[in-house]
């Protein structure tokens, strides 16, 4: 009995490898759906892409395009317009596109133009139903009527031949590998070889029968009820296969010569076994729903398969990363270095442990519920969880219980060795435990700040033995206990999920971000084009020495050398290769447990796991698109609206606001594609917009413009050429060169215009000032005239009759007959400034009127006088010379009426800078206040400053009592003159 149970179960074990293995190497691939909620056609029966990479799909509602990023539909054809919008198929021909009709026609677009044929140009009647082109170029339409061939250099069709009867009803048609023309004609196959003239019958078909090309050959479902593949010689060949392919179903190629099938459970790869039968591989769901059946396909020039369906478009790119299968009941995957070279992956905690290996996986026996891996060398792996502590050794399986206190609910949290080989297990809720040969003995001490469970535990190659808390709090693990090392990481890691230790470094990730632990300073890890790496649960280094990050956001890859520039400055932005759910990633990330959620394998393979999913990356073979993607610019918008984008273009006058759109065909992973732009005389450098695919620019004038743009792919291969729009602004009448012209000649006469009448004015002003200053003068000159001049004469005259009686020769005779001499001189320059201030009078210069001025005083004073002229006095103004005259004379008067010095010095200076002069006495000097405001109704001073004042200059007084007294004044150059 117990034989027969190891037999059974020998079978069993076998059965479940046969079932569960899987090829580490075979392609999966990630399908991406766009329905009309995209602006996706439905029910497209034809599709192409052109020489730039934009998709075309031919619908009975419309022509769309596809560029990458938005799905359009399109009244014109590179600028010109379509006859018909019920189309029913689309072809690439050289420089542009050929489509069909479904009332008959074709028509070829091309940037140079565009020609439509009708059955005037011997195109069959009826419906277009196949366009294929040969290796020349040469285009073949068939129609519900026959089928012909484009003579294009005579714009005629000619009728092909050997297709039985006649009307020929062509449903399909198409070039295998060898240049053979494939058809089917009223449910019959035909063939054209190469070279040939006419077609020849190979076989009968079912009704609805649908050929296609797979690996270079025709395969099709025949009457026999076989899928059958024929060669150019017509020779056919059963496809065996165990799908239970019938006529419903439909057979196409796919990326990589992949075998793909429309069937009743859905778009199915299928696989070659090694029995050489194809069986069903990855299939995706769909089948029986209408609305997902399979139209038309295409794969294009980055080996992407696209298929049209009755609700939309769908797209199936080849992963770039692999996943490992599992049964849908399996979820929360951990994955873990297992003995050897093996990975280990645990599925949460009541899943089993799976063994992985190149052909496949295994379920290893006694194990659930792991929650925990720590591999100590490759002899030794301990797991833990729920359900206790296991030692896994090449010898066997050991296994221990959880701490007798701690009940089954609660799960291992992490494991660790320190360097002394002790074994660490942290256990959630109850804290850090060492274990040792079945005894548990816990950590005592609680931690400040929060829970004393570490979230992450690491031991790195420098021995020290880290561990990850909530809040930001990280510890060492140390002889005497857990030793806090950084409190203050709450803001910039938050909750620690993953340490990693890289040549010394300690980089510690969690919720926030990463940070590298530089001594007592947390360095922030700032990766570019966003704020921080969040929510890093695994972390982990290859072969290469770039670094792998898990989080919510996908698979993060930094590069070796962009690693070393952050090493070498931590401020420098890190420049990261994303994989996520466009790469084949689903599921949610640990952020709790199981952690870590990334490992790397002993081959160098990284793997990753989420709730739902485990896979893993070759870094040494990731898929790469090494095709530059062609760039378009697709559009221009102004406020009249858009206009198609045309080389040398014009643009209305009065136009400031631009809109350029543009693409780049880059159908792998649109999202990632990367655009730099400029437009000359406007960007001094390049702009590189984050995920718009058009640029805007105001305020622009009149002028010629370039417009550059360039992208890269995914994979950042640049298309460095680009594209480029020039277009021409129009000048409004006012912006024109003759207009500016115009204006500039109106705005000088204006200008001088009013100078005119500026000067006109200021010289009526300068006149009605002249007048009331003449006037003025004129009243003074009366007064003194009348009055002084009429008074000092009175004086004069009883001083001559005094001076007549008096005895001759006598003191008192002579100083009056001095007194009399000095009273006509008085009168004498009254008289001069009477006739001044009647008409203007040519003065003596400066220097002799101050000489004539001193000669006037008495002997006594005239000796004391010295003066001193430099420079150019005898070129100042007469104004000028006349107040600085007034001025030194009252100050020479002054000193000799009142100081009583033996010394009087007057210095005068004239220059390019303007005039300074002085006037130093040796005297007895002046009290302050005397000096600034002057005896009470003597006016002396205060004239003095008044003149100076007037030309725009200064005078100081200094020289307090017995320090003598100086006068000192300058005005300058501007005034001077």
């Amino acid at each position: 009995m117990s034989g027969r149970r190891f037999i059974l179960l020998g079978l069993v074990l076998l059965w479940e490898l046969a079932t569960i293995s899987f090829a580490m190497a075979a392609p999966s691939f990630e399908r991406r759906i766009w329905t009309r909620a995209e602006g996706a056609p439905q029910s497209a029966y034809g599709i192409a892409q052109d020489a730039d990479g934009v998709l075309w799909f031919a619908t009975v509602t419309g022509l769309y395009s596809f560029d990458g990023a938005h799905f359009t539909r399109e009244e014109a054809v590179y600028g010109h317009r379509l006859p018909s919008n019920n189309l029913v198929n689309v072809v690439a021909i050289r420089g542009g596109i050929a489509v069909g009709y479904q009332f008959g026609g074709v028509s070829t677009f091309t940037r140079s133009g565009a020609r439509h044929y009708t059955t005037a140009d011997g195109v069959p009647a009826g419906s277009v139903g196949a366009l294929a082109v040969d290796g020349a170029g040469t285009l073949y339409m068939g129609s519900s009527t026959g089928m012909a061939r484009l003579d294009a250099g005579h714009g005629k069709w000619t009728a092909m031949a050997g297709l039985g009867a006649s009307p020929s009803f062509i449903m399909w048609t198409q070039f295998d590998a060898g240049g053979t023309l494939w058809t089917v004609a009223n449910a019959n196959l035909y063939a054209m070889p190469k070279g040939a003239g006419r077609f020849h019958h190979v076989a009968a078909l079912p009704q609805n029968s649908w050929p296609a090309i797979v690996r270079g050959q025709a395969s099709v479902y025949t009457a026999n009820g076989q899928l059958t593949r024929f060669s150019s010689s017509g020779v056919p060949e059963t496809i065996r296969n165990t799908v239970g392919y019938n006529r419903e179903n439909t057979l196409f190629e796919g990326p990589d010569a992949t075998v793909w099938a429309w069937l009743n459970h859905g778009t199915t790869v299928l696989r070659n076994g090694a029995d050489g039968v194809l069986h069903a591989g990855q299939t995706f769901e769909g089948g029986g729903l209408p609305g997902r059946m399979a139209n038309r396909m295409l794969v294009d020039r980055e080996n992407n398969l696209w298929v049209t369906t009755l609700d939309g478009v769908e797209r199936y790119r080849v992963r770039r990363l692999h996943e490992v299968p599992f049964p849908g009941t399996e979820l929360g995957f951990l994955p873990g270095q297992g003995l050897g070279t093996g990975m280990l992956v645990a599925t949460g905690a009541k899943g089993s442990v799976w063994q992985i290996h190149a052909a496949g996986r295994k379920r290893l026996p006694g194990l659930t519920g792991i929650t925990a891996m720590h591999r100590e060398s490759a002899g030794s792996v301990w797991l833990g969880g729920p359900s206790g502590l296991f030692h896994m050794t090449p010898a066997g399986m050991a296994a221990w219980p959880l701490p007798a206190r701690i009940g089954k609910d609660f799960e291992v949290q992490g494991i660790t060795t320190d360097k002394t080989g002790k074994l660490w297990v942290a256990i959630v809720r109850h804290g850090l435990f060492q274990f040792s040969n079945g005894t548990w003995t816990k950590l005592p001490g609680d931690l400040p700040g929060g829970d004393a469970t570490p979230v992450r535990m690491l031991t790195g190659a420098s021995g020290r033995t880290w561990l990850g808390f909530t809040n930001g709090r990280l510890g060492e693990l140390t002889a005497t206990g857990v030793r806090l090392v950084a409190t203050g990481l709450a803001g910039s890691v938050g909750n620690i999920l993953s340490l990693l230790e890289i040549d010394g470094r300690l980089l510690v990730g969690g919720d926030r971000g990463i940070v590298w632990l530089r001594g007592e300073k947390a360095q922030p890890m700032v990766p570019a084009h966003m704020p921080a790496f969040l929510g890093i649960s695994g972390m982990g280094l290859d072969r290469r020495g770039d670094l792998w990050l898990h989080g919510p956001d996908g698979l993060f890859r930094v590069a070796a050398t962009a690693l070393a520039g952050f090493w070498a400055d931590p401020a420098h932005r890190l420049p990261w290769e994303v994989f996520n759910h466009e790469d084949g990633l689903r599921g949610q990330v640990a952020q709790i447990r199981p952690l870590p959620s990334l490992a790397v394998a002993a081959d160098g393979k990284v793997y990753y796991a989420t709730g739902s999913q485990v896979g893993w990356i070759d870094p040494a073979a990731i898929r790469r698109n090494t095709r530059a993607p062609t760039v378009l610019v697709r559009s221009l918008r102004t406020r009249d609206g858009d206009t198609i984008a045309t080389p040398g273009m014009t643009l209305a006058a009065g136009t400031t606001g631009v809109e350029i759109r543009f693409a780049a065909t880059a159908l792998s992973i649109p999202e990632r594609v990367r655009f730099r732009y400029r437009l000359s005389g406007v960007d001094q450098e390049w702009q590189e917009p984050q995920s718009e695919r058009a640029a805007r620019y105001t305020n622009l004038g009149p002028g010629d413009y370039r417009f550059q743009v360039a992208a890269a792919n995914e994979d950042g291969v640049w298309n460095e050429a680009g594209a480029t729009l020039d277009f021409h602004i129009a000048p409004t009448v006012w912006q024109t060169t003759w207009f500016r012209g115009l204006a500039a000649i109106a705005v000088a006469s204006l200008l001088f215009a009013l100078y005119r009448w500026r000067i006109a004015a200021v010289a009526r002003r300068a006149a009605e000032k002249t007048a009331a200053r003449i006037e003025e003068r004129e009243r003074i000159a009366r007064n003194l005239h009348d009055n002084l001049l009429q008074g000092v004469h009175a004086l004069v005259l009883n001083c001559h009759a005094v001076l007549m009686r008096m005895p001759k020769g006598t003191p008192e005779e002579k100083s009056l007959g001095n007194a009399l001499a000095r009273a006509d001189a008085v009168i004498e320059e009254t008289r001069d400034e009477v006739m001044n201030l009647r008409r203007e009078a040519i003065k003596p210069a400066l220097v002799a009127r101050l000489d004539h001025a001193i000669e006037g005083l008495e002997a006594a004073v005239r000796g004391r006088v010295e003066l001193a002229f430099t420079g150019c006095v005898e070129l100042l103004g007469a104004d000028v010379a006349d107040e600085l005259f007034y001025v030194i004379q009252e100050a020479i008067v002054n000193s000799a009426r009142h100081s009583g010095a033996a010394r009087i010095v007057v210095s005068l200076h004239a220059s390019a800078s303007g005039v300074e002069g002085s006037v130093t006495d040796d005297g007895c000097g002046m009290a302050p206040d005397l000096a600034q405001a002057g005896r009470a109704g003597h006016w002396g001073l205060v004239g003095m400053r008044e003149r100076i004042a007037r030309l725009g200059g200064t005078l100081r007084i200094d020289g307090g009592p017995g320090q003598g007294c100086t006068v000192s004044f300058s005005v300058p150059a501007r005034c001077a003159a």
